[in-house]
Parts: structure tokens; C-alpha cells; sequence
């Protein structure tokens, strides 16, 4: 342990504003963490979190510090000075839709900037090496990370969740991940409306829903 120590300071002693391959590597290999009180179903912000302290080491961040929800999470980073730069977008349906289950991603769309492209941007302007982001979808809805490597123009990045496991994404493919979320979050209210059988308003199930993404500072 103390000679991997080494090696991460090392990296960290000629570029500062990234993370060593060792911990990005370490961040994406993180296990899916499961819920026993719930049938072992897979729990998102327990797999983000204990992938955040894989990257940074349990010296700088321990799963139980962070928080129960990702935006809290996220400000708990902040609060210890590991949040770069974060960004929100808005997702929402666009049409007032009826009270039913079946609206889909392509029901839903990105108002304003998109967050694909602000990660790209992020990486495109920093140094070589890995860099890393925490994503709270939706209101805190589900909990994510990217994990990307720069190495000239070439960037990679790849996405990580309870769901799956480091796959690789494009900027496009980063958007149609926050519009399917936001479909299934908005799908959840819209069914927890039916079950009370009430009129809701449909703006008020079409409420702008904000998905943020915090880039991570390496530890100083």
C-alpha cells in the first residue's frame, strides 16, 4: 500500500490537475454495492460513494462521510474542496403528458446547455491524464460517475453506475442517459399520481427536473 502511496504522489507531484491511471482504474473496477433490506437490490448512491473513496483513498474520503443522496454528496466534495467547477441541467417533458407509464426518453428533452458537451469541454481543457465527475440525475433520482482519460486530443470517457460498469460514452450518449432517467423519474410521479387518483396539474408533473455534474479535483 505505501509503495502505491508513492506512486500516486509521484503522479500527483507532475500533474496536478488530474488523476493518476491507478486510481482512475481503481474508481471504475469499484463492485456494484447492493442493499440487503431490499432483496439485494443494487443501491446507487452506496456504488457512487464507495467508488468516489476508491478514487481518492479512504485517507481523503470514506463511503459513510459522504451523502444519502448524490447532490448531497456532491456538497459534501465541495465542502472539502475536491469540486472543481459543477454545472446543472434541466430535463423535461416536451408536452404536458397524460396519466400514463409509457413516456420514453424521446418524450423528454434538454433545456439549454447539455451536459455531454460540458464534459467534453471540461476534459478537452485540462492537462493529460484521468478525470473524474459525480452526477446527481434527476433531483437525486439515481447517482453516477465519469471517469475519462485525455491523452492529446484523444478524450475517452466512460460512465459508471449500480447498472453498469464503466462503459464508454459519447457526448450524445451522455444526453440520452439524462433524458432516459428523467423519463423513468417523471413516469414514477406520474404513477404515484394515478395511484391517488387525483387531477394533478400537468405542469406540475411537467416541473423542469435538474441533473447536476460536478468535475472532481485530485487531492492536494
Amino acid at each position: 500500500m505505501a509503495a502505491v502511496r508513492k506512486l500516486v504522489a509521484d503522479y500527483r507531484a507532475k500533474h496536478p490537475n488530474s488523476f493518476s491511471n491507478l486510481q482512475g482504474i481503481d474508481m471504475a473496477n469499484t463492485p456494484v454495492v447492493c442493499d440487503p433490506k431490499k432483496n439485494n437490490h443494487p443501491n446507487c448512491i452506496a456504488t457512487m460513494n464507495s467508488a468516489l473513496s476508491r478514487l481518492y483513498g479512504t485517507r481523503t474520503v470514506l463511503p459513510g462521510d459522504l451523502g444519502t443522496e448524490a447532490f448531497k454528496t456532491i456538497d459534501k466534495l465541495k465542502k472539502k474542496g475536491l469540486v472543481a467547477t459543477s454545472a446543472n441541467f434541466v430535463a423535461r417533458f416536451k408536452k404536458d403528458p397524460p396519466l400514463t407509464y409509457k413516456q420514453g426518453e424521446d418524450d423528454v428533452e434538454l433545456v439549454g446547455a447539455t451536459p455531454g458537451e460540458w464534459v467534453q469541454s471540461q476534459i478537452a481543457a485540462e492537462e493529460d491524464g484521468m478525470h473524474a465527475f459525480a452526477i446527481s440525475l434527476i433531483n437525486g433520482y439515481h447517482s453516477a460517475t465519469i471517469i475519462a482519460k485525455k491523452a492529446g486530443k484523444n478524450i475517452s470517457v466512460a460512465w459508471y453506475d449500480s447498472n453498469v460498469s464503466a462503459q464508454e460514452v459519447t457526448a450524445a450518449e451522455i444526453n440520452r442517459k439524462v433524458r432516459s432517467y428523467a423519463a423513468g423519474r417523471f413516469n414514477w410521479l406520474v404513477r404515484e399520481e394515478h395511484k391517488k387518483e387525483e387531477k394533478a396539474d400537468p405542469d406540475a408533473r411537467n416541473d423542469a427536473k435538474t441533473t447536476t455534474f460536478a468535475k472532481l479535483n485530485p487531492p492536494k
